[in-house]
């Protein structure tokens, strides 16, 4: 059954009494940790300085500085990144790796979204897609080809999609990334291998219309709320349509509302399905496609998608109800908030279990 509810809607104007909160907003400089850009960084500052008494931007780049960060002691740290390397000077693929909502809320410090868990889950592709399989949700068949010991046997059927299984934003897809025989797909796997030192993740690919679905918690509840947009992607020149790396950045997609009510409830329920599935807590994105029959079918989630004014979440909150951007930022923030032990409000949370269970 679905829920449905109305979004808060507050003044983004300044009010003249700010609430008592101390929140840190969370980037990395380095680009294989970081989720929220520069600019970015800074309009969720100006949005949430409107509402609370003190608001800042730490870089974290390595364990000293997320353990200066832990002793700065905010009520709440807008995470913009997900995990900090234990030992650079090891590589990323090889250092150990501290994930920060864990280690934060082990020391008291709230943050938004999900906890490690999910967000280590939704970090491994392949682990992801098997994960809402086993929960009897629909995502096409795969299988991973390893570094160590690289795999191109498969039963599956032509045309095959191909993408690293560690990367977001796209990182690794390109016009090569559609598969039409056994060679393209030893080479293209081969690339990924050598040029990303990532498994590749094989699928077969789904032909029809491509849609992100953002989620959102209520506040004090566990009810969901599913925002649903259809991302149109330019022909490329072998006359498909799919988002590459290139395509990201020249930003040539276009997002558009989703007007048909049937296809939009089935768009949901899966997009709540694959939420719950994983574990997720708040808020987060669920990327799918239609397959031959039409039917929804997982791709991918974004259980830390970008929190740009520009970027995909803003645009499902904006295209279903004109939410403002500044009323986005404030009910992640919110939402992050109900967790702070020592909030006002916290006897309302209390028995609200932290992951939602319902959808809208």
């Amino acid at each position: 059954m679905f829920y449905s509810y109305d979004l808060p809607k507050r003044s983004s104007t300044a009010t003249a009494s700010r609430i008592n909160r101390y929140i840190e907003i969370v980037g990395s400089s380095n680009p294989r940790l970081n989720a929220m850009g520069h600019d970015s960084r800074l309009t969720i500052n100006a949005a949430l300085s409107t509402r609370y008494t003190r608001v800042g931007i730490t870089i974290v780049d390595d364990f000293a500085d997320l353990k200066q960060l832990v002793a700065k002691k905010p009520d709440l740290v807008v995470l913009g990144m997900k995990l900090v390397l234990l030992n650079s000077s090891e590589g990323f693929d090889d250092s150990p790796k501290i994930w920060l909502s864990d280690y934060l809320e082990e020391h008291g410090i709230a943050v938004t979204g999900s906890d490690a868990k999910a967000l280590s889950l939704e970090y491994d592709k392949h682990a992801a897609k098997q994960t809402v399989i086993d929960a009897g949700l629909e995502s096409p068949k795969y299988f991973v080809s390893r570094t160590v010991a690289p795999n191109v046997q498969h039963s599956l059927h032509f045309p095959l999609f191909v993408k690293p299984t560690n990367r977001g934003d796209s990182k690794g897809v390109d016009d090569k990334s559609l598969i039409h025989s056994e060679q393209e797909l030893a080479s293209k796997i081969a690339s990924i291998h050598a040029d990303l030192n990532s498994d590749a993740l094989v699928e077969e690919y789904l032909p029809g219309r491509e849609f992100s679905v953002g989620i959102v918690r209520k506040p004090y509840s566990n009810k969901l709320l599913a925002l649903p947009v259809e991302i149109v992607i330019p022909i490329n020149k072998q006359g498909d349509r799919f988002l590459s790396e290139t395509i990201k950045q020249a930003d040539t997609e276009e997002v558009v509302a989703v007007d048909d009510p049937e296809l939009r409830e089935r768009l949901n329920l899966l997009a709540v399905g694959v939420f719950n599935a994983l574990g997720s807590r708040d808020y987060g994105r669920i990327d799918m496609r239609l397959d031959l029959s039409g039917e929804p079918s997982f791709i991918e989630a974004n259980l830390m998608p970008g929190l740009s004014n520009r970027g995909y979440l803003y645009k499902c909150f904006d295209l279903n109800g004109r939410i403002a951007y500044g009323d986005m930022i404030k009910l992640i923030t919110d939402l992050g908030l109900e967790r702070v032990p020592w909030s006002e409000n916290a006897s309302r949370q209390k028995h609200i279990h932290p992951n939602a269970s319902r959808g809208v």
